[in-house]
């Protein structure tokens, strides 16, 4: 993968934007998230840039996350700072957990149009919630905190819902930062994978984009995911840098 670029940087912050934590404090540059442990993504240090001493600050790290009943968890890229800090996290004992894979696509190549099947929303509706916790195990007890930071996504988002008949089958997300649209939280039923539907629900966040001055569409997917990495292979997007995240703890996968 190439070295890292300002695009780069300017999608970890609009990714940032796109899911925003309940809680957020600065340790000399390191950015600390916490959301009740709904995901990994807004609780976890964003290491951005650096400027105090690594062993102090990890074990500063420790105690703030400990204070909130959350392991402590690190959020690594090709951009995290120092340049050192994974190897001084894995020399402590932090796995290496989840290799996610953040891919782009130019939109100004291509042309996208909404599925009139597509039910696109401003604020998530009771049916996408529904979906969205039926999806994933690591959402059970969690709604009430999601719905918490969603409600506090400040760039224009789009909640897309297909049913079949009073029934969602398939969900996803998109958060519009300038030129940039970001997807998520991108599922469909079992029952109903391999149809088209991940292609149909994911083309029409991507015209919901274009349409509010989008250029560029990025997305994350796990690299066990292969399913989804074909899809977004198919549909033209390409890789461009990988996140994992370090933790003390051994877990199943889980996404975000």
């Amino acid at each position: 993968m190439q070295k890292p670029d300002r695009l780069d940087r300017r999608i970890e912050r609009a990714a940032l934007r796109a899911f925003p934590a309940l809680e957020e404090a600065d340790l000399n540059g390191w950015l600390l998230r916490s959301a009740n442990g709904h995901s990994r993504r807004t609780n976890s240090v964003q290491p951005i840039v650096h400027s105090g001493d690594v062993a102090s600050d990890i074990a500063t790290a420790e105690a703030w996350y400990n204070k909130r009943g959350t392991s402590c968890t690190f959020r690594m890229t090709p951009m995290s700072m120092p340049e050192s800090l994974d190897g001084a996290l894995e020399a402590l004992g932090y796995l290496r957990q989840d290799p996610t894979s953040v891919q782009t696509l130019n939109l100004e190549s291509g042309r996208y149009a909404v599925d009139d099947r597509i039910e696109l929303a401003e604020h998530p509706t009771g049916v996408w919630f529904d979906a969205i916790m039926d999806s994933s195990r690591y959402m059970t007890g969690r709604r009430s905190t999601l719905e918490k930071t969603l409600q506090m996504i400040e760039p224009p988002a789009a909640f897309a819902v297909l049913r079949d008949g009073n029934e969602a089958i398939a969900t996803g997300l998109a958060v519009a930062d300038g030129d940039l649209v970001g997807l998520y939280s991108i599922s469909t039923r079992p029952e109903v994978r391999r149809s088209g539907i991940g292609w149909m629900m994911s083309e029409s966040l991507l015209a919901w984009g274009v349409d509010r001055g989008a250029s560029i569409a990025y997305l994350q997917v796990m690299h066990i995911n292969a399913a989804a990495t074909e899809l977004y292979r198919r549909m033209g997007f390409a890789p461009r840098y990988d996140y994992w995240y370090r933790c003390p703890v051994d877990r199943p996968p889980m996404n975000g």
